[in-house]
């Protein structure tokens, strides 16, 4: 029968001590090689993470701002790109509206009308888009559209020119009516007065985002293309000279409301042309950071990698060493 020893436990516990450790450091050695980072920062730096600290919250900051710049870019495409399908279909209105009132042809009046109407409609359509859910133009009100729906905007309209019996007088009672403080501002725009707070991409830098439906610019477009629409909902529709005449002059109306959309556009192109040199700005900053941080933590690879093999053949050797020993026996010691 074989004993075990008191010697044999402590020559065990030994042992199994030292496979341990060898293998603590090996998982060590093993994470600083393949992150490049030293696993004990502390010890590195000698006991002062202060710059590591500063470097680390300067680059919550930035990747906070990067957030930010990443919304603001898209918010921003998005509103572009809903200004840009108004402008087009509004343009080519305003050029058919045109055409169709020098012509002299009450025939086309119907089918410019109708063209109207389905542009009005696709107008505001475009105009209550969103982002993420968010409304673009609706002020701080992002969670409901800008402006109230076109059938809404088609009774109010009809009912404010329902006595005008002239062209002057259709296009009196529609600019009222879209004039502040009118049916627009209290029934039309459905958004809040207090705009959408600014979009903040650095300490000093921010993109203004103010911009609703209720801008100058959106308005007489709205106007424009609302007065040529109205033709489809039979205003003027005992007088066949009347509508030719105010297809003529709501295409006039719309031409020249194309200048302002222009400059709108253009300065929400400005605010896009801020938010991509932000966006490189906080790109270039947050390399810089990370570089600096790798700087104070990173690791001689070669160095680890050599540790890491010394550590590898020490724990070799230490297996072989330990089933040497559990097959010690007096009749293995006397042969």
């Amino acid at each position: 029968m074989s004993s075990v020893t008191l010697g044999d436990l402590t020559r065990s516990f030994q042992l199994r001590t030292q496979q341990f450790s060898l293998k603590s450091e090996m998982d060590t050695l093993l994470i600083e090689v393949a992150s490049g980072q030293s696993a004990d920062l502390a010890k590195k730096v000698g006991g002062n993470l202060t710059p590591i600290s500063g470097i680390e919250s300067d680059l919550a900051k930035v990747r906070g701002y990067q957030s930010a710049a990443t919304n603001a870019g898209v918010f921003t495409d998005l509103l572009q790109t809903a200004l840009g399908a108004v402008q087009d279909q509004t343009q080519q209105l305003a050029t058919s509206l045109i055409t169709a009132g020098a012509s002299g042809s009450a025939g086309t009046v119907s089918t410019v009308g109708t063209e109207a109407n389905i542009v009005f409609a696709s107008v505001i359509s475009s105009l209550n888009s969103a982002a993420g859910g968010r409304s673009l133009l609706a002020g701080n009100a992002t969670d409901t559209n800008p402006l109230a729906d076109v059938e809404t905007f088609r009774a109010e309209l009809v009912t404010a020119v329902a006595s005008a019996s002239t062209v002057a007088d259709v296009e009196a009672a529609v600019s009222a009516w879209f004039a502040p403080g009118g049916g627009f501002d209290t029934v039309g725009y459905t958004g809040s007065t207090i705009p959408l707070n600014d979009f903040r991409l650095g300490e000093n830098r921010k993109v203004d985002m103010s911009l609703t439906a209720q801008d100058s610019a959106i308005s007489e477009v709205l106007k424009a293309t609302a007065l040529s629409a109205l033709i489809d909902e039979g205003v003027l529709a005992g007088d066949p000279e009347a509508q030719l005449a105010l297809v003529k002059r709501s295409g006039e109306i719309l031409q020249a409301a194309q200048t302002g959309f222009t400059d709108l556009r253009s300065r929400l192109g400005a605010n896009q042309q801020a938010i991509e040199l932000a966006q490189q700005s906080l790109s270039t900053k947050d390399y810089a950071l990370q570089f600096a941080k790798l700087e104070i933590v990173a690791i001689d690879p070669f160095e680890s990698a050599g540790k890491l093999d010394n550590v590898r053949v020490q724990l070799e050797t230490l297996y072989s060493i330990t089933a040497r020993v559990s097959r010690l026996s007096l009749m293995e010691y006397l042969r």
